[in-house]
């Protein structure tokens, strides 16, 4: 019923300014005493009261925080409201104090839930200083990095392109804290760059465009600004190889994506990563987890990959002194296209 009646935004602040009425003349704590889903949509009604200011709202939210537990349905239909609600100065500074709860809630939910907490995050934060909004931002960095790779595209335009008005948004202390959340999504926007979606295609480059401003790397900012793909990723692993392992864990992740095209790019990455691992310790370790991660690509699909996954292999694996079960495996597999 509620969703139906919230379908439309006319029909929503009609209904909720009429349940504001009601509201008024009941004690608080009746108010919060009924069922979850009723509760949520008393949460919205007090929104829209005038005396109800926004330390008020969040006194009484507080002890109940009864959005961190609501049914994906339900959280969909009070979503759907408080972004519409959100467009308002002052029911958007109320809606502050729900955020962290949402934060939580969006990465265990299913895809429409996600879009539109997202979207309510863009609109609230939108009507914030940056003083105020830089301590949400830092909190919500942390938790936009597993979206990039949400199955829904909107999911993973829309994250990627918070995360770059998140770094407008820091000030302060915070942009130095924000420095170690960005360099964790620069390989993951770089091989999003390769997303056969436009849009997140689009977004990442945007964003990572904006990375390499946020962390003062000119070269990068230069090769993004250029196009210049290919050299984005040599560039990524000279300018900070304190983070190799973590990147190449990174890529090993994306090599195992549903996008062939990203799958390609994770491969190529993966391959000019593993090379820095000459004068490593534990490189064999190493060398032997991207050979494990690389081995079932050479029946990729994709005839690309497949190729690129076994040049990368053949290049490592005569770069590198390995295992006779390792050159076993690939000269089973190269006689095994040969009679293909």
């Amino acid at each position: 019923m509620w969703k139906v009646m919230i379908s439309m935004p006319g029909t929503l602040w009609s209904v909720l300014t009429e349940l504001r009425s009601v509201l008024q003349d009941l004690q608080l704590r009746k108010v919060f005493s009924c069922a979850m889903e009723d509760a949520c949509i008393s949460l919205l009604a007090l929104l829209l009261r005038t005396d109800f200011g926004s330390e008020k709202f969040a006194a009484l939210y507080k002890p109940e925080s009864f959005l961190r537990n609501p049914s994906w349905m339900m959280l969909s239909v009070v979503l759907k409201s408080l972004i519409t609600l959100s467009k308002a100065h002052m029911t958007a500074r109320k809606i502050l104090v729900l955020l962290p709860d949402i934060m939580e809630t969006m990465q265990d939910t299913n895809s429409d839930v996600k879009r539109k907490a997202l979207l309510l995050f863009r609109n609230t934060m939108g009507h914030l200083d940056q003083e105020e909004a830089s301590p949400i931002a830092l909190q919500l960095a942390e938790k936009l990095l597993p979206l990039f790779d949400e199955e829904s595209s909107l999911v993973r335009e829309f994250s990627i392109s918070l995360f770059r008005d998140v770094m407008d948004t820091v000030v302060g202390r915070n942009k130095k804290m924000l420095r170690k959340t960005v360099k964790r999504v620069l390989v993951p926007l770089f091989l999003r760059m390769n997303d056969q979606s436009k849009s997140v295609a689009k977004a990442s480059r945007d964003t990572l465009l904006d990375c390499a401003g946020f962390l003062g790397w000119r070269n990068l900012s230069t090769l993004v600004q250029t196009h210049q793909t290919r050299r984005i990723g040599e560039c990524l692993l000279q300018q900070d190889r304190s983070r190799l392992r973590e990147q190449l864990c990174q890529s090993l992740l994306y090599v195992k994506d549903a996008q062939a095209t990203v799958r390609l790019e994770a491969v190529r990455f993966t391959g000019l990563g593993a090379r820095y691992l000459k004068n490593r310790s534990n490189k064999v370790e190493k060398l032997n987890e991207i050979t494990k991660v690389l081995l079932p690509l050479m029946e990729d699909p994709d005839t690309c990959v497949k190729h690129l996954a076994f040049q990368t292999l053949y290049n490592l694996l005569i770069e590198f002194p390995r295992p006779k079960r390792s050159w076993w495996l690939l000269s089973c597999w190269i006689c095994g296209s040969q009679r293909e």
